[in-house]
């Protein structure tokens, strides 16, 4: 026989389900996103505080790139479905809006744009500053399963801009369970491959192809080393 619901019943759940809700939303952010493994997506930051509702990730990094100081809001109704939903953007109100997501079938993040600083050994060779353009990745046990999206990279005026002009951008890639960009100029003059491990470091390799105009002492004193598919620098990305 069928149990009547009454009205009482009713109120009585809607006000435990929307109680659960108010608590989850309240929730220390820092506890939400290691619980919820947002640091599996590449998103990590020297201080996570707040609630779920409105926290912020203080000197916030992506793959080892800086992304300065983001504000983060979590959408409620999605964590009573098993999921959180971060949406991310820059506290200066500039330089990064997307998401972040976790779940049971996964991590990852979602339509990215974001200025990136890299590090030393990049900038040394004159690479700027780097743009993600529309970056959604998918991670499932750590392994990186779904990219897309583009990264460009844009160079100082000087011994590359001479080489390869002033950026060069290429799409995000997910192979063997790892993710990398791979970046060249319009005229494929040089190649950029940033590699993302799943362990080990995060390393760039920088190949400018042979020309008689590359100033080959100029290009050793930075560390390029002549091989036969050109000049190859490789370095590390967090530098």
């Amino acid at each position: 026989m069928m149990a009547r619901i009454f009205p009482r019943h009713v109120w009585i759940a809607f006000g435990a389900f929307t109680l659960l809700g108010f608590a989850l939303w309240l929730l220390p952010l820092a506890i939400l996103a290691s619980v919820a493994g947002l640091g599996d997506t590449g998103l990590a930051a020297r201080t996570v505080d707040g609630t779920a509702w409105k926290g912020r990730m203080l000197d916030a990094s992506f793959k080892g790139a800086r992304l300065g100081d983001l504000q983060v809001r979590v959408a409620p109704l999605d964590l009573l479905t098993g999921t959180a939903r971060f949406r991310v953007s820059a506290l200066s109100g500039e330089g990064m809006s997307g998401e972040g997501y976790a779940g049971l079938s996964g991590q990852g993040i979602r339509n990215v744009d974001a200025q990136l600083m890299l590090g030393r050994d990049l900038r040394a060779v004159g690479v700027e500053t780097a743009q993600l353009s529309g970056v959604s990745l998918r991670y499932k046990n750590g392994r990186c399963t779904e990219a897309s999206g583009q990264m460009t990279v844009y160079l100082a005026d000087g011994l590359l801009t001479r080489a390869v002009g002033p950026q060069m951008s290429g799409a995000a890639v997910c192979a063997n369970g790892q993710l990398s960009f791979r970046l060249s100029d319009p005229e494929a003059k040089g190649t950029l491959a940033l590699e993302f491990p799943d362990n080990g470091q995060q390393r760039f390799i920088m190949i400018l192809r042979p020309s008689d105009t590359l100033d080959k002492g100029a290009l050793k004193a930075l560390g390029f080393v002549e091989t036969p598919v050109g000049h190859k620098l490789t370095g590390v990305i967090p530098g």
